[in-house]
């Protein structure tokens, strides 16, 4: 696992390119976290700003090639973790918000956010997690937190966007009219963060796992994709609100909607995919948006990591998968 951890931190290192302007620590700055667990040196990321989203079609990628999904209404963007690989961070615009859409190849978490300004890697890492910094207020931001750890805008509090995360082939399969980040030709083809060796176990600190933050931050519900061989529904309850979690380990994905009430809601066949619940003759697909424009809410931060990477943010708060 360390040598897994160690590869995958000179990559990113290799991928990115200092800025001279801004270069070096940040000294006599407050942080948020214990400094021990920061590590690497302030050296931003590539730029990447309003990049060209180009068709399904036009996308060339292998099936199981990991990509995050973000929608607005009926209208659905795609970000392959290997386009993003080279920034880490994408800034762009959908339906008149600016947000950015960020991946960390290392803990391999992705979560998307509503922005003011330009955000970039700053070059830091959390406990081996990629920290944001904002061109506005020079805010070094926890990604798997949420938060800023450094800064003008310490301790406050990011507005997530929720991310489904999938493989390129049910990605295209279910939206086959999404709209793709193209990959930028300016630099070399990355090696592509995917899961193709599907018929090795991974051992489980490695293990990608969908969580359920809690507000406190403290708190996480965890669910693994073999949580749902048996039943591809679960009813839960966290602080007070209901939420029903799918999840089709087939098509590799998890997500979770906000309900007032479990019982109105049906599960719906599997040939019925990308839509997988009904209430009262309303259907909803995996991003819970219906054709009938009702849309079902999701919860306020909720993503897929690695099983170290939530173990060393939120080990001694969370709960384990089954439990």
């Amino acid at each position: 696992m360390k040598k897994v951890i160690l590869l995958l931190f000179v990559l990113t290192l290799f991928y990115c390119a200092s800025d001279d302007s801004k270069n070096g620590t940040l000294d006599g700055s407050e942080w948020l976290v214990d400094e021990n667990d920061i590590s690497g040196i302030f050296s931003l990321f590539p730029l990447s700003l309003d990049p060209e989203f180009v068709s399904v079609s036009n996308t060339d990628l292998t099936n199981n090639s990991l990509v995050g999904i973000v929608s607005s209404g009926s209208s659905v963007r795609i970000f392959p973790y290997a386009y993003v690989l080279r920034y880490e961070i994408i800034n762009t615009s959908f339906n008149g918000r600016d947000y950015a859409f960020s991946y960390c190849p290392i803990t391999k978490s992705a979560i998307a956010f509503q922005r003011e300004g330009i955000f970039r890697a700053s070059g830091y890492l959390l406990k081996d997690n990629m920290t944001p910094w904002d061109e506005t207020t020079e805010t070094i931001w926890s990604q798997m937190l949420g938060k800023g750890i450094n800064g003008e805008r310490i301790n406050n509090v990011l507005q997530k966007i929720p991310v489904l995360e999938t493989t390129w082939s049910t990605a295209k399969s279910a939206y086959p009219n999404a709209r793709v980040l193209k990959f930028n030709t300016d630099f070399s083809r990355p090696q592509e963060p995917s899961d193709d060796n599907d018929d090795i176990e991974l051992p489980f600190a490695e293990e990608l796992i969908y969580g359920i933050v809690e507000s406190n931050l403290y708190s996480v519900h965890f669910f693994k994709y073999d949580d749902f061989q048996n039943s591809k529904r679960k009813d839960i309850i966290i602080q007070g609100q209901k939420y029903i979690v799918y999840g089709n380990a087939t098509k590799r994905v998890i997500n979770a909607f906000k309900v007032s009430d479990f019982d109105s809601f049906q599960l719906l066949e599997d040939d019925e995919f990308p839509k997988v619940l009904k209430s009262n003759n309303v259907k909803y697909d995996i991003l819970g948006n219906s054709t009938g424009g009702a849309n079902l809410e999701k919860p306020q931060f909720a993503y897929v990591a690695a099983w170290f990477a939530w173990r060393d943010f939120f080990g001694g708060y969370s709960f384990y998968p089954n439990e």
